[in-house]
């Protein structure tokens, strides 16, 4: 799946166990988390950190909504798992913000969240391709000078700046300039959070959504 990098593989092996995986919104800013990987061809590589922020957008990928953590990650984690400190799976690392031209680690790294990848990995195992929900609108997320313009009273959330006429969302009753700030039973960061909600959803679902307004 393009959207979100994450690849459902087929593997004849015996001898192996599943890793325990847990619902990545369990996940709290500190957390303790590992890293595994095979970077710069060293083969079972194993670092720590903590998590260092949830909700990340922006990075450049179709649908985000990472797990931002600084344990050290480089090229050839990608597709290694994120465990927290029980040894549980809560994500997939996928990529790095680095300044170094080489790529090297600076202490910016994402992961897939569990959240994500089982719902795209369901749907690529069921039917072999993901098929993405829609609410047509276009969002922002919302920023200290943005909540000012809107008198707003908080600076978290995705902010409507346009509703396709005729959508779900405009059947709904969703109007520009609503902010959005949870969706579903999780709150809402930023606009990545709503575009991942309604991306991993099945067409014809439905979503609670939970707005301010004027």
């Amino acid at each position: 799946d393009d959207e979100t990098d994450v690849a459902v593989l087929q593997i004849s092996a015996s001898g192996l166990t599943q890793v325990e995986i847990v619902d990545s919104d369990t996940l709290r800013t500190g957390d303790l988390v590992f890293a595994v990987g095979h970077p710069l061809g060293l083969d079972q590589t194993l670092t720590m950190g903590v998590v260092s922020g949830l909700g990340r957008s922006g990075i450049g990928d179709a649908i985000e909504d990472y797990i931002q953590t600084d344990a050290a990650v480089n090229s050839g984690n990608s597709g290694g798992p994120l465990l927290d400190s029980a040894g549980r799976l809560v994500g997939i690392n996928t990529a790095i913000l680095s300044t170094s031209v080489d790529g090297g680690n600076d202490g910016l790294a994402f992961a897939v969240p569990s959240r994500i990848l089982l719902a795209v990995a369901d749907q690529l195992r069921e039917t072999g391709q993901v098929r993405r929900g829609r609410i047509g609108v276009t969002l922002g997320s919302l920023t200290p000078d943005r909540a000012r313009q809107l008198d707003a009273p908080i600076i978290r959330g995705a902010v409507v700046e346009d509703v396709l006429p005729g959508s779900a969302a405009d059947q709904a009753g969703i109007q520009r300039n609503d902010i959005i700030i949870r969706i579903g039973n999780r709150v809402v960061e930023g606009a990545g959070a709503v575009t991942s909600a309604v991306g991993i959803a099945a067409p014809g679902s439905m979503l609670d959504v939970v707005y301010l307004r004027a």
